[in-house]
């Protein structure tokens, strides 16, 4: 291999260090402002859950989010203080509502801050 493919070679590999670096970092940061939403389906009955509260901006939002297994993370999507969360036993209509009947009503505490991203909930 000649010196021009392996400077090539070098800082490829160091770019791909790098971009590992930044993508790992924003999910370490996260944890600082707010945690996205895990729900355990413990009886399994809810197909989708309307989540009311506040993001990690203070702003009020509320949506529905389909709930097809036990296990459901829902990444993308902030949360912190005090949280309503409301299951429904269809899923997520066109509309973006749950459909269906209600299942379980409860309020989550999500806080600031801590060492998961994640914050779990269950029926």
């Amino acid at each position: 291999m000649n010196l021009r493919k392996k400077t090539g070679a070098a800082v490829g590999m160091l770019a791909t260090v790098a971009s590992l670096v930044l993508l790992g970092s924003g999910s370490a940061l996260a944890g600082s402002s707010g945690q996205q939403l895990a729900f355990h389906d413990r009886v399994g009955n809810t197909y989708s859950v309307w989540v009311d509260g506040h993001n990690q901006s203070s702003q009020a939002v509320a949506r529905c989010f389909d709930s097809p297994s036990r296990d459901n993370y829902w990444s993308g999507w902030w949360w912190t203080s005090n949280v309503e969360v409301t299951g429904y036993s269809g899923g997520c209509g066109g509309d973006g509502r749950p459909t269906g009947n209600v299942t379980f009503s409860s309020s989550v505490w999500v806080p600031l801050s801590q060492s998961s991203d994640w914050t779990t909930f269950s029926n």
